[in-house]
């Protein structure tokens, strides 16, 4: 008499024997001995998922309540708490190599520095050219992830993050960058915030919106622009870092529940609606760099705002906090003012908006004016000095007053 096998063992069988090409867990839960419990059957269902997203396939909840109908109430959060506990647990190179350091495909991996949404991050030595690099292992990697992550690489902007090498490796796949010095903007506004002049918000903002414009040229969007996405070099000026490259929750859930939203990097769960069918990833960065250049001027870090429990309607009250805080602010140089509001609230309200070229070329402007002013007032304090008046005496023919 055989044995009955307990439900570890079970899922074990189930990873195997979804290796194979032509398998589903429609048929082995059917061909399962003995019949597999209810209870059985929502743990195979998290672990196909789990399987199937970490392969880089999107199934929707549809798909198992085609087969799982008992399961339907309960689909929706099992598509949801399985993404949140891939993105948020797991550690793709201890998972697949072991402790670290280690090295895999050539590079020395030293320790893990952080994730995102879709990634995990490490920092690492290129061991051909003993350089330390960034790698970030992908935790659903899509070939429409590799596909943009490759053209970014190909990517030659003084604003962009330099992508060295994007490479698959087992079972995971990486993405390695070149590792940038300098502070995140989220950090400099947290160590320094009162230092931070117009004249470096501009040049930041500016060179962000650079690196988008050449990442929109190419079809590709960031998905993540935020303080702590963009980092200022010693010399100020700003390069864009870690693009998302893709939303995978878009592909897991047609809908986005309540608890996905909250899941969501800063800010896109305020700026787009469930009911939306489409959306303009293109439009989103223009309004997520709009709302960095809001914190920059206003010194308020939206942080704070999502600190509070959101409310149903929490577009309206991030739009109100822009509209007052800058409407009421005399502070604020006018021209930026007007930027800030037409990038924020006129593309989100389709009203007088700024596009992110006319964003990037008004800055510009704004700073080739800054500057020219700045060097008149610097030539006019010179004249008032001595040694601009011995100057002017010399070439008016009075050289007693010369020294």
């Amino acid at each position: 008499m055989n044995q009955r096998k307990n439900d570890d063992e079970i899922l074990n069988e189930f990873e195997s024997y979804r290796r194979s090409p032509r398998t589903s867990l429609h048929e082995f839960i059917r061909r399962c001995d003995p019949v597999a419990s209810s209870d059985l059957q929502l743990k195979l269902l998290v672990r196909d998922l789990r399987l199937r997203l970490m392969a880089g396939q999107f199934p929707t909840a549809f798909n198992y309540e085609k087969h799982f109908p008992h399961f339907a109430k309960d689909i929706d959060k099992v598509v949801v708490s399985t993404v949140i506990s891939i993105a948020n647990g797991s550690m793709p190179v201890e998972e697949c190599f072991g402790d670290l350091p280690r090295q895999i495909h050539g590079y020395d991996v030293l320790h893990n520095v952080g994730r995102d949404w879709v990634s995990v991050h490490y920092d690492a030595i290129q061991s051909s050219l003993q350089r330390k690099v960034r790698l970030r292992v992908l935790l659903f990697p899509t070939e429409d992830t590799l596909s943009r992550a490759s053209l970014v690489a190909k990517l030659e902007h003084p604003n962009c993050e330099s992508i060295v090498d994007v490479f698959q490796t087992d079972s995971a796949f990486v993405i390695a960058s070149q590792l940038e010095t300098g502070s995140s903007i989220a950090e400099i506004m947290v160590e320094r915030l009162d230092s931070i002049t117009s004249r470096q918000i501009v040049q930041w903002i500016r060179g962000a919106a650079e690196a988008l414009l050449e990442m929109h040229r190419r079809d590709i969007a960031h998905l993540s622009v935020s303080p702590s996405k963009i980092l200022s070099r010693f010399n100020g000026e700003a390069v864009l870092i870690n693009p998302l490259f893709e939303q995978p929750l878009e592909r897991v859930d047609g809908v986005l529940s309540d608890d996905l939203c909250q899941q969501l990097p800063f800010p896109y769960r305020s700026i787009r609606k469930a009911t939306d069918s489409s959306i303009d990833h293109v439009r989103e960065d223009t309004i997520a760099l709009g709302l960095v250049l809001f914190q920059l001027l206003t010194k308020l870090p939206l942080e704070n705002f999502y600190l509070n429990p959101p409310l149903p309607e929490e577009s309206m009250r991030l739009k109100k906090l822009i509209a007052d805080q800058l409407n009421y602010s005399s502070s604020i140089d006018p021209t930026l003012k007007a930027l800030c509001l037409r990038s924020t609230l006129g593309v989100i309200n389709d009203f007088a908006p700024c596009s992110l070229l006319e964003l990037r070329n008004e800055l510009h402007d704004w700073e080739r004016r800054f500057d020219v002013l700045q060097c008149r007032k610097s030539e006019a304090n010179d004249s008032h000095s001595p040694k601009g008046s011995r100057r002017k005496s010399v070439t008016r023919g009075f050289p007693w007053f010369s020294g």
